[in-house]
């Protein structure tokens, strides 16, 4: 019920993120820190911080989603 209230005030927060780029969890920007695997056609970014992303467009990311990942 308390995450409810904070997810519309962090969501817009981690779009700007991932659409500049960066890591929702640290913010550091993934191209520089990431760590890059081919999987199933598609290129995933490991962060430092664990969290793993998949290249949409140029420059432009999304959280993998669990059919993502091998």
């Amino acid at each position: 019920m308390f995450i409810g209230k904070f997810k519309p005030l962090i969501e817009p927060l981690q779009m700007w993120l991932l659409k500049n780029g960066r890591c929702v969890g640290c913010g550091k920007e993934l191209a520089r820190v990431a760590k890059v695997t081919k999987c199933r056609a598609q290129e995933l970014y490991t962060c430092e911080c664990s969290r793993v992303y998949v290249l949409k467009s140029n420059k432009e990311y999304r959280r993998a989603l669990q059919s993502d990942l091998p």
